[in-house]
């Protein structure tokens, strides 16, 4: 069964000949498996997929002798040699550049690159395409619903990601595709989760926590779907105040969360 780490792993990989459990396909990099002499994808048979030469990479990017595809669509304009993931959320061949999401229209080719790891995870051990990536002429971003878009006020040339979900050019701070209102870029810093601030703000995705204190601010929760702080003044969920006792009762269900995520990974 196919590890987490492989979301980094840019080689591809033997289709497996054995069935997996349907809630394996929402835990499992391996969706493609081989049934009855032919190649699925979840339970969708593939029609004119070769199970001999058949390999796949994470992310939902595949190939045989003959065709390419994503997830379980043949792609009609992609060149089976030149075929390869690029990271978990993008694969390109020597003319074109693909996500799950569909083909990254007018990318150039020879000068794009992915700019993280392509992988954003919903919780520990679930990764979801997501990512930054740039061209000589643009800044993309997909975020693993929808198709990728063109990021059109960003500077390509000083543009970096700090994560997936999280960057910066030489004037602007950008949470997937929306900027940060008023972050100053030399002093912006991501803290935890959806959390960060620059000297005079706290921001929670792309949205100023009112009267938060960005000299005091502490966070908690980063990787769960629980994302709380404090500071001086108060206490946050998100990017509103909450009292004391609820702000213990989210402290308490991170923990759980956490102890569980632990025990189904072990």
């Amino acid at each position: 069964m196919a590890t987490f780490e492989r979301v980094g792993d840019l080689s591809p990989f033997s289709v497996p000949r054995h069935p997996r459990p349907a809630r394996c396909f929402e835990e499992s990099l391996e969706a493609y498996w081989i049934c009855d002499g032919h190649v699925m994808w979840r339970h969708s048979r593939l029609k004119s997929a070769e199970p001999g030469s058949f390999e796949f990479y994470a992310g939902g990017f595949a190939r045989d002798g003959n065709h390419c595809y994503i997830l379980d669509a043949r792609l009609r304009d992609a060149k089976r040699e030149h075929f390869a993931a690029l990271n978990f959320a993008y694969a390109a061949d020597d003319r074109n550049v693909w996500t799950i999401g569909g083909k990254v229209k007018d990318a150039e080719r020879q000068s794009f690159e992915v700019l993280d790891t392509g992988a954003r995870f919903l919780a520990p051990g679930r990764p979801v395409p997501t990512g930054y990536a740039k061209d000589a002429n643009c800044v993309y971003h997909y975020n693993f619903s929808g198709k990728p878009c063109v990021i059109r006020t960003a500077d390509c040339q000083s543009f970096r990601a700090v994560n997936e979900e999280y960057g910066t050019d030489r004037t602007h701070v950008y949470y997937e595709r929306k900027r940060l209102p008023k972050a100053d870029v030399k002093s912006w810093e991501l803290l935890l989760g959806n959390y960060s601030r620059d000297a005079a703000r706290v921001y929670y995705q792309t949205v100023i926590v009112d009267g938060a204190d960005p000299r005091t601010i502490v966070c908690e929760g980063g990787g769960t779907h629980i994302e709380v702080a404090r500071d001086c003044r108060a206490f946050y969920s998100q990017d509103h105040r909450i009292d004391a006792a609820a702000y213990e009762r989210e402290i308490s269900a991170v923990q759980q969360f956490k102890r569980t995520s632990a025990a189904n990974l072990s």
